[in-house]
C-alpha cells in the first residue's frame, strides 16, 4: 500500500490487509484534507474528514461488502453498531 500511495501521489493513507485472498481495504487522500479515523477493519473505514479550517466536518464510512450472503447480516450488524 505504501508503494502505491506514492505512485499516486498521495500522503494519507489507512488500510488493513487481506485475509487470504478477501477483504482488505484501503483509503488514500491528499494533504489538502485533515482525515480522522473513527474506527477500521478489514471491511470497514469510519472517519470524520474536513476540506479545512472553517469547512463543516463530516463523517464517511468506506465499506468493503461482504461476498457471502449467509454472512452479509454481520455487516449490517456493524453498520447498525457505528450509526449517528
Amino acid at each position: 500500500m505504501k508503494l502505491l500511495r506514492w505512485r499516486l501521489g498521495l500522503k494519507g493513507c489507512l488500510a488493513r490487509s487481506s485475509i487470504g485472498k478477501s477483504g482488505g481495504i484501503a483509503l488514500f487522500w491528499d494533504d489538502t484534507l485533515k482525515v480522522d479515523l473513527i474506527t477500521i477493519s478489514n471491511k470497514l473505514i469510519d472517519i470524520e474528514v474536513q476540506e479545512s479550517p472553517s469547512s463543516t466536518q463530516r463523517r464517511i464510512s468506506f465499506i468493503y461488502g461482504e461476498p457471502r450472503a449467509e454472512d452479509r447480516h454481520l455487516m449490517w450488524k456493524l453498520l447498525q453498531r457505528i450509526r449517528l
